[in-house]
Protein backbone atom coordinates (compact mmCIF):
# COMPACT_ATOMS: atom_id res chain seq x y z
CA UNK A 1 0.00 0.00 0.00
CA UNK A 2 2.84 2.48 1.08
CA UNK A 3 4.36 2.00 -2.72
CA UNK A 4 0.93 3.11 -4.80
CA UNK A 5 -0.04 5.48 -1.88
CA UNK A 6 4.10 7.45 -2.73
CA UNK A 7 3.73 7.60 -6.62
CA UNK A 8 0.43 9.43 -5.91
CA UNK A 9 1.62 11.82 -4.14
CA UNK A 10 4.63 12.61 -6.49
CA UNK A 11 2.21 12.43 -9.44
CA UNK A 12 0.12 15.49 -7.52
CA UNK A 13 2.94 17.64 -6.45
CA UNK A 14 4.09 17.74 -9.91
CA UNK A 15 7.77 16.11 -9.38
CA UNK A 16 9.71 15.23 -12.10
CA UNK A 17 12.49 13.52 -10.25
CA UNK A 18 12.90 10.34 -11.36
CA UNK A 19 14.90 7.37 -9.58
CA UNK A 20 18.57 7.78 -9.12
CA UNK A 21 18.72 4.38 -11.24
CA UNK A 22 16.59 5.16 -13.71
CA UNK A 23 17.13 7.06 -17.24
CA UNK A 24 17.43 10.86 -17.78
CA UNK A 25 15.30 13.04 -19.53
CA UNK A 26 16.62 14.18 -23.12
CA UNK A 27 17.58 18.02 -23.47
CA UNK A 28 15.88 20.26 -25.38
CA UNK A 29 18.19 22.70 -27.66
CA UNK A 30 15.73 24.39 -29.17
CA UNK A 31 14.51 26.00 -25.78
CA UNK A 32 18.13 27.17 -25.05
CA UNK A 33 18.32 28.79 -28.46
CA UNK A 34 15.23 30.70 -28.50
CA UNK A 35 16.50 32.69 -25.38
CA UNK A 36 20.37 32.90 -26.57
CA UNK A 37 18.60 34.73 -29.57
CA UNK A 38 15.89 36.76 -27.56
CA UNK A 39 19.14 37.97 -24.90
CA UNK A 40 21.36 39.15 -27.87
CA UNK A 41 18.89 40.97 -29.27
CA UNK A 42 17.86 42.36 -26.61
CA UNK A 43 20.99 43.14 -25.64
CA UNK A 44 21.25 45.06 -29.45
CA UNK A 45 18.39 46.98 -28.76
CA UNK A 46 20.29 48.64 -25.66
CA UNK A 47 23.46 49.45 -27.28
CA UNK A 48 21.56 51.31 -30.09
CA UNK A 49 19.63 52.84 -27.88
CA UNK A 50 22.11 54.33 -25.63
CA UNK A 51 24.09 54.95 -29.13
CA UNK A 52 21.67 57.00 -30.82
CA UNK A 53 20.07 59.00 -27.22
CA UNK A 54 23.51 59.72 -25.55
CA UNK A 55 26.59 58.88 -27.77
CA UNK A 56 25.56 60.22 -31.05
CA UNK A 57 22.49 62.58 -30.41
CA UNK A 58 20.98 63.88 -33.77
CA UNK A 59 22.11 67.02 -34.57
CA UNK A 60 19.54 70.43 -34.53
CA UNK A 61 17.37 71.70 -37.67
CA UNK A 62 19.97 73.46 -39.40
CA UNK A 63 18.72 77.40 -40.17
CA UNK A 64 19.19 78.64 -43.64
CA UNK A 65 22.53 80.28 -44.07
CA UNK A 66 23.35 83.76 -46.03
CA UNK A 67 24.20 83.53 -49.26
CA UNK A 68 27.50 85.23 -50.11
CA UNK A 69 27.85 87.62 -52.75
CA UNK A 70 29.96 87.78 -56.05
CA UNK A 71 32.45 90.45 -54.80
CA UNK A 72 35.38 90.07 -57.75
CA UNK A 73 35.61 93.30 -60.38
CA UNK A 74 34.83 95.61 -57.16
CA UNK A 75 36.88 97.73 -55.19
CA UNK A 76 37.09 97.16 -51.66
CA UNK A 77 34.68 99.77 -50.35
CA UNK A 78 31.51 98.49 -52.22
CA UNK A 79 32.53 94.91 -51.10
CA UNK A 80 32.30 95.95 -47.72
CA UNK A 81 28.87 97.63 -48.20
CA UNK A 82 27.70 94.26 -49.66
CA UNK A 83 28.34 92.23 -47.08
CA UNK A 84 27.37 94.49 -43.79
CA UNK A 85 23.98 94.90 -45.96
CA UNK A 86 23.55 91.11 -45.80
CA UNK A 87 25.09 90.76 -41.81
CA UNK A 88 28.46 89.75 -43.36
CA UNK A 89 31.76 90.92 -42.79
CA UNK A 90 34.71 91.91 -44.58
CA UNK A 91 37.90 89.80 -43.32
CA UNK A 92 41.73 89.89 -44.37
CA UNK A 93 42.61 92.14 -47.56
CA UNK A 94 45.41 90.53 -49.62
CA UNK A 95 47.23 92.39 -52.60
CA UNK A 96 48.33 90.15 -55.27
CA UNK A 97 49.98 91.40 -58.63
CA UNK A 98 47.51 91.04 -61.35
CA UNK A 99 48.19 93.37 -64.86
CA UNK A 100 44.96 92.37 -65.99
CA UNK A 101 43.07 94.19 -63.25
CA UNK A 102 43.02 97.84 -62.29
CA UNK A 103 44.75 98.77 -58.57
CA UNK A 104 42.22 98.27 -55.87
CA UNK A 105 39.85 96.03 -57.63
CA UNK A 106 39.26 92.34 -56.39
CA UNK A 107 40.64 89.86 -57.71
CA UNK A 108 39.76 86.55 -55.65
CA UNK A 109 37.30 85.90 -52.69
CA UNK A 110 36.93 83.12 -49.82
CA UNK A 111 34.18 82.05 -49.52
CA UNK A 112 33.07 82.01 -52.72
CA UNK A 113 30.09 83.52 -54.50
CA UNK A 114 26.83 81.33 -53.75
CA UNK A 115 28.06 79.37 -50.32
CA UNK A 116 26.26 80.02 -47.35
CA UNK A 117 27.25 81.04 -43.97
CA UNK A 118 26.22 82.15 -40.74
CA UNK A 119 25.70 85.67 -39.86
CA UNK A 120 28.72 87.52 -38.50
CA UNK A 121 30.90 85.38 -40.68
CA UNK A 122 34.01 86.66 -42.20
CA UNK A 123 34.76 87.05 -46.21
CA UNK A 124 38.11 87.91 -47.15
CA UNK A 125 39.25 89.12 -50.72
CA UNK A 126 42.41 89.56 -52.49
CA UNK A 127 42.64 92.44 -54.35
CA UNK A 128 45.24 93.43 -57.41
CA UNK A 129 48.30 95.50 -57.11
CA UNK A 130 48.85 96.38 -60.49
CA UNK A 131 51.59 95.13 -62.54
CA UNK A 132 54.71 93.49 -60.90
CA UNK A 133 57.61 95.77 -61.47
CA UNK A 134 61.44 94.95 -60.97
CA UNK A 135 64.34 96.76 -61.65
CA UNK A 136 66.59 95.47 -64.72
CA UNK A 137 70.38 94.30 -63.64
CA UNK A 138 73.32 95.43 -65.26
CA UNK A 139 74.23 92.07 -66.73
CA UNK A 140 77.35 93.50 -69.03
CA UNK A 141 80.73 91.27 -69.09
CA UNK A 142 78.60 88.18 -67.45
CA UNK A 143 78.36 84.67 -70.00
CA UNK A 144 75.27 84.87 -71.70
CA UNK A 145 74.19 81.84 -70.20
CA UNK A 146 74.18 83.20 -66.59
CA UNK A 147 73.12 86.49 -67.40
CA UNK A 148 69.82 85.06 -69.37
CA UNK A 149 69.17 82.58 -65.99
CA UNK A 150 69.27 85.66 -63.65
CA UNK A 151 66.79 87.74 -65.83
CA UNK A 152 64.95 85.22 -66.09
CA UNK A 153 64.13 84.55 -63.05
CA UNK A 154 63.12 88.05 -62.17
CA UNK A 155 60.78 87.48 -64.35
CA UNK A 156 62.52 89.41 -67.88
CA UNK A 157 61.63 87.84 -71.25
CA UNK A 158 65.14 87.39 -72.40
CA UNK A 159 66.19 87.35 -76.27
CA UNK A 160 69.75 87.28 -77.63
CA UNK A 161 71.72 88.77 -80.72
CA UNK A 162 75.11 88.22 -81.75
CA UNK A 163 77.51 90.50 -82.58
CA UNK A 164 81.08 90.57 -83.36
CA UNK A 165 83.50 92.10 -80.94
CA UNK A 166 86.99 92.03 -79.43
CA UNK A 167 85.18 90.46 -76.38
CA UNK A 168 85.86 86.78 -75.85
CA UNK A 169 83.24 84.71 -77.53
CA UNK A 170 80.23 84.15 -75.44
CA UNK A 171 80.09 87.14 -73.16
CA UNK A 172 77.37 90.07 -72.70
CA UNK A 173 78.67 93.35 -74.09
CA UNK A 174 75.08 94.93 -73.83
CA UNK A 175 71.76 95.35 -73.31
CA UNK A 176 68.36 96.90 -74.52
CA UNK A 177 66.47 98.61 -72.49
CA UNK A 178 68.65 100.24 -70.00
CA UNK A 179 69.71 98.65 -66.75
CA UNK A 180 69.00 100.21 -63.70
CA UNK A 181 65.70 101.04 -64.26
CA UNK A 182 62.09 99.10 -62.89
CA UNK A 183 60.01 98.10 -65.34
CA UNK A 184 56.31 96.41 -65.58
CA UNK A 185 56.90 92.43 -65.86
CA UNK A 186 57.19 90.63 -68.25
CA UNK A 187 59.52 92.89 -70.55
CA UNK A 188 61.62 91.72 -73.48
CA UNK A 189 65.26 92.37 -73.11
CA UNK A 190 67.50 91.85 -75.95
CA UNK A 191 71.09 90.68 -74.92
CA UNK A 192 74.21 91.83 -77.22
CA UNK A 193 76.37 88.77 -76.81
CA UNK A 194 80.09 88.58 -78.04
CA UNK A 195 80.97 86.16 -81.00
CA UNK A 196 84.72 87.13 -80.92
CA UNK A 197 87.06 89.03 -83.10
CA UNK A 198 85.85 89.17 -86.62
CA UNK A 199 88.17 87.03 -88.68
CA UNK A 200 91.60 88.80 -91.00
CA UNK A 201 91.33 90.54 -93.77
CA UNK A 202 93.30 87.72 -95.92
CA UNK A 203 91.91 89.84 -99.58
CA UNK A 204 95.00 92.56 -99.11
CA UNK A 205 97.55 90.64 -98.03
CA UNK A 206 96.77 88.39 -101.08
CA UNK A 207 96.79 91.21 -103.15
CA UNK A 208 100.19 92.51 -101.69
CA UNK A 209 101.63 88.98 -102.39
CA UNK A 210 100.44 89.11 -105.90
CA UNK A 211 102.25 92.50 -106.58
CA UNK A 212 105.71 91.23 -105.15
CA UNK A 213 105.30 88.29 -107.24
CA UNK A 214 104.57 90.08 -110.49
CA UNK A 215 108.21 92.07 -110.12
CA UNK A 216 108.37 94.51 -107.48
CA UNK A 217 112.35 94.99 -106.89
CA UNK A 218 112.78 93.92 -103.21
CA UNK A 219 114.36 96.12 -101.04
CA UNK A 220 118.42 96.44 -101.18
CA UNK A 221 120.09 94.97 -98.15
CA UNK A 222 123.06 96.65 -97.04
CA UNK A 223 126.17 95.35 -97.06
CA UNK A 224 128.86 95.18 -94.32
CA UNK A 225 131.03 97.84 -94.55
CA UNK A 226 129.11 99.84 -97.61
CA UNK A 227 128.39 103.34 -97.03
CA UNK A 228 124.80 104.09 -96.13
CA UNK A 229 122.41 105.61 -99.02
CA UNK A 230 121.02 108.91 -99.54
CA UNK A 231 117.98 110.36 -98.55
CA UNK A 232 116.76 111.91 -102.10
CA UNK A 233 117.13 116.08 -102.28
CA UNK A 234 114.00 117.12 -101.34
CA UNK A 235 112.15 119.58 -104.31
CA UNK A 236 111.09 123.09 -103.74
CA UNK A 237 107.22 123.48 -103.72
CA UNK A 238 105.52 125.17 -106.53
CA UNK A 239 105.37 129.22 -106.40
CA UNK A 240 101.99 129.66 -105.77
CA UNK A 241 100.50 132.72 -108.22
CA UNK A 242 99.69 136.16 -106.51
CA UNK A 243 96.34 137.81 -107.28
CA UNK A 244 97.56 139.85 -110.59
CA UNK A 245 100.78 138.75 -111.21
CA UNK A 246 101.43 137.87 -115.23
CA UNK A 247 101.21 134.07 -115.50
CA UNK A 248 104.65 132.09 -115.80
CA UNK A 249 105.90 131.16 -119.52
CA UNK A 250 106.15 127.90 -120.28
CA UNK A 251 109.42 127.19 -121.45
CA UNK A 252 110.50 126.96 -125.61
CA UNK A 253 110.71 123.56 -126.14
CA UNK A 254 113.67 122.53 -128.67
CA UNK A 255 113.48 119.94 -131.05
CA UNK A 256 115.79 117.24 -131.42
CA UNK A 257 118.75 117.42 -133.54
CA UNK A 258 118.11 115.54 -137.16
CA UNK A 259 119.95 112.44 -137.72
CA UNK A 260 122.07 112.61 -140.71
CA UNK A 261 121.30 110.54 -143.52
CA UNK A 262 123.52 108.19 -145.02
CA UNK A 263 125.16 109.91 -148.24
CA UNK A 264 124.06 113.15 -147.23
CA UNK A 265 126.33 116.49 -147.89
CA UNK A 266 126.98 117.53 -144.11
CA UNK A 267 124.56 120.90 -143.09
CA UNK A 268 126.48 124.00 -143.46
CA UNK A 269 125.81 126.51 -140.22
CA UNK A 270 123.67 129.05 -140.71
CA UNK A 271 124.93 132.47 -141.52
CA UNK A 272 125.06 135.00 -138.54
CA UNK A 273 124.35 138.53 -138.72
CA UNK A 274 127.87 140.28 -138.21
CA UNK A 275 127.62 142.37 -134.63
CA UNK A 276 127.84 146.51 -134.69
CA UNK A 277 131.12 147.56 -133.86
CA UNK A 278 131.88 150.60 -131.45
CA UNK A 279 132.72 153.07 -134.77
CA UNK A 280 129.50 152.10 -135.80
CA UNK A 281 127.42 152.86 -133.08
CA UNK A 282 128.78 156.19 -132.82
CA UNK A 283 128.35 157.18 -136.59
CA UNK A 284 124.67 156.53 -135.95
CA UNK A 285 124.01 158.79 -133.50
CA UNK A 286 122.25 161.70 -134.04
Amino acid sequence: MSAPVGDSIRRRSGSSRRPADGPRPPVRWWKLAIWSGLGLLAAFALGYAIAVFLLFPAPEASVPGIVVPRLVGQDTLYARQQLESRRLRLGTVTQLPDPAAAVGMVVAQDALAGQQLRRGALVNVAVSAGAERAVLPNVVGYAASRGAALLSALGFQVSQRNVPDLTPAGHIIGLTPAPGVAYDLPATVVLSVSTGPPPPDTTRADSLTADTAAGAAPAAVPQPGAPAPRAPAPTAPAAVPQPGAPAPRAPASTAPAAAPQPGAAPARPAPTAPRPSARDSVRHLP
